[in-house]
């Protein structure tokens, strides 16, 4: 390789003299100083993201270096590598941050480029774009930390989830907000109805809600709820989930006895097709003829559609199944489904299902 490393000293007056000049180093994603186990000057530790290499050296003032030692079994996707006093006996600790895992590992070193773990975090923020140590008020002589990141963090999960009120197609909840930097909440729910398709759906309300009405949900449905806060750098963690039973009454999608329907995703264990959209539907003719019109908008595309046929049964049910879907919620983008049925027959039976992931 042909990178430039070039050692140069000052002299308090803003002019700085060459100590030594290298043209032949090896590309390296970080070069962090630190007292490693040379004598008196810094020392240094090289990181390269690709071999997974960490390399202590130490300097002997002339700008000559030594290695103390090599490592090449790191791994390869430390984002950020920070010296400072975080818990070792004498030598420059590190912490190593992975954005990826959400991970902060704090390291101490021997002084012949041994490390061992002080604390392994796996549950920090994954946005830091940077991070300072320094002296920032803390006690004990440890180093403090600047987090610094250019997107918001993920808002704090709602709590406290509960159900406030059940009626006929309707469910009320509230919860309490702990996130003061979200856009809004989700509100998702997931019914099952004995012998028909699960109906799920998500409702949206504004920031600082606290509350949110679920409406026309089908009834004798036994439904799972849970809520979610987001804002532009994503969604929380999931709230706790509740559950709550809708009571008979009518279908709590239109006039009690009229047909509905309830669409839902569905794993084919088909490793081409991926996917499939079950549709069921009760309260139509028996062996009526039901026009499908099945609408998919996957992310920011624009939605298409496709018009599909199926009979009823001896009992009014129908259970159909459309396979192209793509696959199960892959790519991960916001996917909504909405299904409409026709009864040829009678022109009230257009109802309309959605579901998404």
């Amino acid at each position: 390789m042909n990178e430039v490393g070039l050692f140069v000293s000052t002299d308090g007056s803003g002019n700085i003299s060459t100590i030594k000049e290298y043209t032949n180093w090896d590309f390296w994603n970080a070069i962090v100083p630190g007292s490693f186990g040379g004598a008196s000057h810094t020392d240094l530790l090289f990181y390269e993201r690709f071999f997974g290499e960490g390399r202590f050296v130490s300097i002997d003032g002339s700008g000559n270096i030594s290695t103390i030692k090599d490592y090449k079994d790191w791994d390869k996707d430390w984002d950020l590598i920070v010296p400072g006093n975080f818990g070792g006996a004498g030598h420059t600790d590190l912490l190593l941050y992975k954005r990826s895992g959400g991970e902060g590992l704090f390291v101490s070193t021997d002084g012949s480029g041994n490390i061992s773990t002080i604390k392994d975090n796996k549950d920090w923020d994954r946005t830091w774009n940077m991070v300072i140590p320094g002296n920032y008020g803390n006690s004990g002589g440890f180093t403090g930390l600047l987090l610094y990141s250019l997107t918001p963090k993920h808002p704090k999960s709602p709590a406290n989830l509960k159900v406030t009120s059940v009626a006929v197609g309707k469910i009320d909840v509230a919860w309490t907000d702990q996130s003061n930097n979200e856009d809004g909440f989700r509100v998702r729910f997931r019914g099952k109805g004995e012998g028909l398709g699960d109906h799920i759906g998500t409702t949206t309300v504004d920031r600082n809600s606290v509350t949110a009405s679920l409406t026309d949900l089908r009834n004798e449905y036994e439904y799972t709820i849970s809520v979610v806060a987001f804002n532009s750098s994503g969604e929380s963690q999931s709230s706790n989930e509740v559950h709550a039973t809708t009571p008979p009454g009518g279908d709590g999608g239109g006039s009690p006895g009229s047909p509905f329907i309830t669409a839902g995703l569905e794993p084919s264990f088909d490793p081409v097709i991926k996917e499939k959209l079950r549709i069921r539907g009760q309260g139509f003719q028996p062996a009526e003829s039901v026009s499908l019109r099945i609408t998919m908008k996957f992310g920011d595309h624009n939605p298409f559609t496709e018009s599909q046929a199926t009979t009823a049964d001896a009992l009014g049910l129908i259970d159909f199944i459309f396979t192209q879907v793509g696959g199960l919620c892959s790519p991960p983008e916001v996917r909504i489904i909405t299904v409409q049925a026709t009864g040829l027959s009678s022109a009230k039976n257009s109802n309309v299902a959605q579901t998404g992931c």
